[in-house]
């Protein structure tokens, strides 16, 4: 089923660092809910880069979760690199993104090498290479904002592996 505004999703997995995670344990924050590929992906690094650098801007009452298709220990390694400030989950088994449709396309993955390519530079530069490659490369992002309640508000199913809700929106929604 595609994730649609009014939802209430039920996420229980692994985080980074081994101990299991449910996503009702966030209710009462604000949440962007992020399914993203694998853990050595350029232009995800980048992202959770920028977030991490970013995340003084965000509410008090605000909580990231992201979802990588990734072992918990390539999760791990990948992640203690930046010292996130928020929450990695692994789907090894991808079981929420089929649960939730979250699409694969070789044909937007290619899209964004066109549309991302200064993103791709500025990835390289900051020594996000991806090295090892554990799980779909294809995967492309869905970002999805969830209120106090528990309950989604927006949705949006990428159109190709870089798109993501602007920081700007994310900082608005998170205040």
């Amino acid at each position: 089923m595609k994730i649609k505004k009014g939802d209430i999703l039920d996420i229980e997995l692994p985080t980074s660092e081994g101990k299991i995670f449910n996503l009702k344990e966030t209710n009462g924050k604000k949440i962007l809910l992020t399914f993203y590929r694998i853990a050595s992906c350029s232009l995800c690094n980048l992202r959770i880069s920028q977030i991490t650098k970013r995340w003084s801007e965000l509410g008090p009452n605000f909580q990231h979760v992201s979802i990588w298709h990734a072992p918990q220990d390539f999760l791990k390694k990948n992640m203690d690199k930046h010292n996130i400030p928020f929450i990695a989950l692994a789907d090894e088994n991808y079981k929420y993104f089929s649960k939730y449709n979250v699409e694969r396309s070789i044909g937007k993955t290619l899209l964004a090498l066109l549309y991302r390519l200064p993103s791709f530079f500025l990835a390289v530069v900051k020594g996000f290479i991806p090295f090892q490659f554990k799980g779909y490369m294809d995967i492309v992002i869905t970002d999805v904002l969830i209120d106090e309640s528990g309950t989604v508000v927006e949705v949006q199913y990428g159109r190709d592996i870089g798109h993501h809700f602007s920081f700007n929106k994310i900082k608005e929604f998170s205040n």
